[in-house]
């Protein structure tokens, strides 16, 4: 603890790899959204999750029927984001995170 009167330096960001054997899961195609009424958005606080279906390259198997993933998981895609919601402007979204 600094004295006080003094401040501590930031200490730098650490930076962690994936391991080696781990794939990335790069999105792409945003399919659908919703708002899941029985979650709650821990960034808002409030009643309600948007909630997308992605398809992953280089995984067949789960694009087959992909699951709803919480809005965070589509942050590494917002032009994807963007594109989906131009097509399809009354689905739900893109989240405010993503307009900022």
């Amino acid at each position: 603890d600094p004295l006080p009167g003094q401040r501590q330096p930031t200490p730098p960001p650490v930076n962690v790899d994936a391991p080696e054997d781990e794939q990335e899961w790069e999105v792409d195609e945003v399919v659908d959204s919703r708002i899941n009424k029985a979650k709650k958005d821990s960034a808002t606080g409030r009643k309600g999750l948007l909630e997308y279906k992605l398809q992953y390259r280089g995984f067949q198997g789960w694009n087959e029927m992909p699951s709803w993933q919480p809005y965070w998981d589509a942050t590494g895609c917002p032009q994807l984001i963007a594109d989906f919601h131009h097509r399809y402007p009354r689905k739900p979204g893109p989240h405010q995170s993503f307009l900022t």
